[in-house]
Order: C-alpha cells, then sequence, then structure tokens
C-alpha cells in the first residue's frame, strides 16, 4: 500500500499463548516484518514458563502492548487484547500460525474499498505432517455457517467496531469460541468479504482437530442459543457426529486391512 496521506487504517495484531513452542518466533517475526505502516501488535501471555517465554523476550521491545497474566482461557485472553487494541481493524494470530507476507496491505485495501465496515477474510496455508496445501471455502457462506465456521480464523480480521457492537468471544466456548462471534456476526448483518488469496499460514493438529466432536457440540450449542432452527441445528449436529465416526471407523478398517495384507506378504 502507498501510503501518501496517513490516512492507512491501523490494524491492530494480536496472539495469545500459553508456553508457547518455538513456532512463535516465527509468528512474531510474520507480524513485525509485514512493513505496515499503521500497525499495533499485543501479545497476550497466561503466564509462561521461564524457557517457554524465552521465544518471545527478543521482540518485547517491539511490541506495543503485552498482557502478561493468568486468565480463563483463549476467549478471556483475546477479550483481553481487544479491549485494549486501538486499531479500526483487529486481526489474531496463533502462536503456531503466521502470516502471509503483505496480508496486512492486502486487508487495508480490501476494507478502504468496501467502506471498512466488513469482516474480512482469506484463504490459508494449511501445514500438516510437513505437508502444505491451500484451503479456501468453497461452499456458500449462508449454508457454510450451518455446518461450521465458514472462514478461517488466522486469516480473518474484525473491525474494532463490530466487538463493540456484538461483544467479544464467549468464554463458555473451548473450541468452537470462533464460530460463535462469526454466527453472532452473520445474525446482525455484518457482511462479509473474502479476499482471495492466503493471508495466513496454520498448522494442523490443534484442539478442533483432537477433540472434533467437543467442537460439533458447541457448534450445536452456538447454534442454539443464537435462535437458529432447533431442528434443523439437531439433525445437522447428528449428521456430523454420524459422519466422523463412520469416516473414522472405516479409515481405521482400511488401515487394518491394508497393514494385515502388507504384514502377511512379509512373513
Amino acid at each position: 500500500m502507498t501510503v501518501t496521506d496517513g490516512s492507512v487504517p491501523k490494524i491492530t495484531m494480536i496472539t495469545a499463548a500459553l508456553n508457547p513452542g518455538p513456532e512463535v518466533r516465527q509468528t512474531i517475526e510474520s507480524v513485525l516484518s509485514q512493513g505496515y505502516p499503521n500497525l499495533e501488535y499485543i501479545f497476550v501471555d497466561g503466564g509462561s514458563g521461564p524457557e517457554a517465554f524465552a521465544h518471545v523476550s527478543p521482540y518485547l521491545d517491539r511490541i506495543d502492548v503485552l498482557i502478561r497474566e493468568p486468565d480463563e482461557g483463549i476467549s478471556d485472553a483475546w477479550n483481553k487484547a481487544i479491549a485494549q487494541a486501538s486499531g479500526a481493524i483487529v486481526g489474531i494470530i496463533n502462536a503456531d500460525d503466521y502470516l502471509m507476507p503483505g496480508s496486512l496491505d492486502a486487508v487495508a485495501k480490501t476494507f478502504a474499498s468496501h467502506g471498512k465496515s466488513p469482516i474480512v477474510h482469506g484463504d490459508v496455508i494449511r501445514i500438516e505432517h510437513g505437508r502444505e496445501m491451500v484451503q479456501r471455502s468453497t461452499v456458500p457462506f449462508w449454508l457454510m455457517i450451518r455446518f461450521g465456521t465458514p472462514v478461517f480464523h488466522p486469516a480473518t480480521f474484525v473491525p474494532k467496531a463490530v466487538y463493540e457492537r456484538i461483544g467479544g468471544f464467549g468464554k463458555a466456548y473451548r473450541i468452537a469460541m470462533d464460530y460463535d462471534l462469526i454466527l453472532r456476526a452473520y445474525l446482525a448483518g455484518v457482511p462479509f468479504v473474502r479476499v482471495p488469496r492466503p493471508l495466513a499460514g496454520f498448522r494442523g493438529g490443534g484442539v478442533s482437530d483432537r477433540k472434533p466432536l467437543e467442537g460439533f457440540r458447541e457448534v450445536f450449542v452456538s447454534q442454539r442459543a443464537n435462535g437458529l432452527n432447533p431442528t434443523l441445528a439437531y439433525i445437522l449436529f447428528g449428521l456430523k457426529r454420524f459422519v466422523r465416526g463412520t469416516v473414522r471407523r472405516s479409515l481405521s478398517w482400511v488401515a487394518s486391512s491394508v497393514n494385515y495384507v502388507v504384514r502377511g506378504r512379509t512373513r
């Protein structure tokens, strides 16, 4: 973005962590290396031990706000940072994810061309088992919101005014707090605009991957709490549980069968 009059919107980036690993260095550097001229960076540490916090210490002089105190979970940590954010746009990047180069410029340009009022979201690069793949949502937004989160959280940027209007993240949720926020914004009529490029990279294996059934349950709870058709919400909840269970059992059976054949051939 070419800066001529100092009018570029201020973007606040937030990272929350508790005992992060060395990957947090990539997270922090990906934010600080954006070259964006109007950036605020807030880091929330829930009480990491000295060895883990040593990964963050070299960057403290470039972090604008450090909140280091116990919290009630990730939603509470994010809410603390959002309350202190002074940017018109707020992005959240987790301690093992990272921004792609030029992401903040792309986000600012999108906000500027849409009246600075929408939630802006983009694609992501997912890293799993050493492999990278681009992920994008191809399901229509109105349909996907009834199944799960139609945006990728590390690549989603929310106006501070939206948080002030609909509230922050629900502390009762441990997995689907981002879904609940996006659902509330959607029902409140907040527009969503997609940037057709990867804005962030993230590593698989997080809590939503490890505990999918709990995530499904929290999505169901959020849908009920926010007034979606209860019958439809219950049907979708049951369908997702059935599909997940069936697929996992099928994959386990295939893996066992292949393992049996391979072992049989080598005897």
